[in-house]
């Protein structure tokens, strides 16, 4: 039976139909050829990819017991190290604590050493080690007396030295031996004979009231063993002061300063970098300025001071200039003064000091608490420009750069009080001294002192009945009052130096030029000097102290005509 389809069927339609069947087939079969290719190749594959992973596995293994292996090896190194490296610490240890013990053996037997010091031929005293620097005097005394005794017939001088060397024997025992037996050898003997030594030791006070410091007299440098030290001025030319801060430096510098312008009435230049300083050494001889002949130097009048200084060497070397009054130049911190440009021209000065100086009656003290090169750029020379030595307590080291044997810098280490120093002279051993301790007070009472005897000086010449002037008959004019005081007064300052000027006599010498010129004023003074009307009326008030330029000013302002008679006669 015919089925009858209710539309008609396109040929084209059925073939386009055929067509899509047949590309469908063919993808079919396509997709099916692809599966069975991507199938075989996998299989193909599989055993390699397998075979590489397992030696990528196996190399990890071999790479990670590597690593065990070589964190095995570090940790037993690290553990060796620490243990020869414990070793050789406590081993160092060890050898630092045996050294030391064996040092402080060594000293402790060396300090109870005991030697024997003979006398003669026959008798012998036991000494100690540490008791060697003060039996020093004791042993020279024995040795003088015997060689005068056995050498000459000098009997009665040995006889002294005998009897002085019983006293220092005596005394030396009796610090020793003060409060027990036992302590002689004991730590504290030292200790004990430097507060002996201390405690005899006179004031500058005392030696002033009991006229051992006075004018004319040696200079007291101290006192070594109870024994007065004195040296002249003049003889110790060059004098380095060193020491520890608080060793008594300044003290000492002050006290040598005061006895010098006191005894000799030299002129005393200070350089002083700490000037300003209540405790520096300028505060404390600021009493002496009133005297006129101690002059606290700026600073920056350093190098003019220099040159002054080194043109009055020549000039009395020369025998252009007296050598009387003496002059004296302090610096205190010598070490500071190695920066300024100046310091080529000090050492150049002090280097002829050592040679030239003590016959134009020129004195240095130069103060430092270090004496090596490096304070004095690399100048080791400035050491030997020092002919005489005052070493508070300081370290042996420093004591050596200024000691000339090397022995010799262990007396240091018997300094025990401020005020001990080691002092070193020409043609003298060097010997542990006690230097008096002065104050501000002394001071003053030096000042007072000289001062008084200015005023006894000045009323002798002044208040001395001048002989009038006898007018003769044919002279044409009669001489002036003032013409008269101008020529008295020339005749008395005819020796005045800048150096002496006071404010006591430029006052004194305003109001001899007032009474000659009634319309002569402060400014006009003031303008002559180059200075102003507040500072010249300052000083007339003693409201300012002088200075060395205005010294200078002033004496060329104010003895202008004493000056010139002076020159030409």
């Amino acid at each position: 039976m015919n089925k009858v389809f209710p539309f008609e069927i396109n040929p084209f339609c059925a073939k386009e139909v055929a067509c899509i069947m047949t590309i469908q087939r063919l993808s079919g079969i396509i997709l099916l050829f692809v599966i069975i290719i991507t199938a075989a190749i996998f299989h193909a594959s599989y055993p390699r990819a397998l075979s590489r992973s397992a030696a990528i596995q196996n190399a990890q293994e071999r790479l990670q017991i590597e690593r065990i292996d070589l964190q095995r090896q570090t940790l037993q190194r690290n553990d060796r190290l620490k243990f020869y490296g414990t070793l050789s610490v406590i081993g160092s240890f060890n050898l630092a604590v045996l050294l030391l013990a064996i040092g402080i053996a060594h000293s402790r037997i060396k300090a109870a050493s005991v030697f024997t010091l003979r006398i003669g031929e026959q008798s012998a005293i036991p000494v100690r080690y540490k008791d060697l620097p003060r039996i020093y005097p004791i042993a020279l005394n024995l040795s003088l007396a015997e060689l005068e005794g056995s050498a000459s017939d000098s009997h009665d001088k040995a006889y002294q030295i005998s009897r002085q060397m019983i006293e220092d024997a005596a005394n030396y025992t009796r610090a020793l031996s003060s409060h027990a037996p036992n302590r002689l050898w004991g730590n504290e003997p030292t200790q004990t004979l430097s507060m002996a030594i201390a405690a005899t030791t006179p004031t500058f006070a005392e030696l002033l009231e009991n006229g051992t410091i006075a004018p004319g007299k040696p200079l007291l440098l101290g006192y070594a063993d109870g024994q007065p030290q004195t040296r002249e001025l003049r003889d110790l030319k060059s004098l380095a002061i060193a020491g520890w801060q608080g060793s008594g430096k300044t003290s000492s510098t002050a006290y040598l300063i005061a006895s010098s312008v006191f005894a000799y009435s030299v002129h005393a230049y200070i350089l002083d970098p700490h000037q300003q300083h209540p405790e520096s050494l300028s505060a404390l001889i600021r009493p002496l300025t009133a005297t006129g002949r101690v002059h606290i130097v700026n600073p920056f009048d350093t190098p003019k001071l220099i040159r002054d200084l080194t043109q009055r060497l020549d000039r009395r070397l020369a025998g252009e200039e007296p050598s009387e009054p003496g002059l004296l130049f302090v610096i205190d911190e010598l070490a500071r003064l190695a920066n300024m440009e100046c310091f080529d021209e000090l050492v150049r000065l002090l280097e002829r000091c050592t040679e030239e100086t003590r016959k134009a009656n020129i004195t240095f003290f130069g103060s430092s608490p270090k004496w090596t090169a490096r304070y004095f750029k690399g100048r080791a020379d400035i050491r030997g420009c020092m002919n005489s030595m005052l070493i508070h307590k300081t370290k042996p080291s420093q004591a050596d750069l200024l000691l000339e044997d090397s022995q010799e810098k262990q007396l240091v280490k018997g300094l025990q009080q401020p005020g001990d120093a080691i002092l070193a002279t020409d043609f003298a051993p060097p010997l542990c001294v006690s230097i008096p301790r002065c104050v501000k007070a002394d001071m003053e009472t030096i000042a007072r002192r000289m001062r008084e005897s200015r005023q006894e000086a000045d009323m002798g010449i002044y208040d001395m009945p001048q002989e009038e002037e006898r007018t003769p008959a044919f002279a044409p004019e009669v001489i002036s009052l003032a013409e008269r005081r101008r020529k008295n007064t020339q005749f008395a300052f005819k020796g005045l130096h800048p150096q002496d000027m006071t404010i006591d006599l430029i006052r004194e010498q305003f109001a001899r030029l007032k009474e000659e010129q009634p319309d002569l004023t402060q400014a006009e003074i003031a303008s002559r000097a180059g200075l102003s009307p507040s500072v010249f009326s300052k000083i007339l008030n003693k409201k300012q102290a002088l200075t060395f330029d205005q010294q200078q000013r002033l004496y060329d302002a104010l003895f202008a005509d004493m000056r010139e008679c002076r020159q030409f006669a």
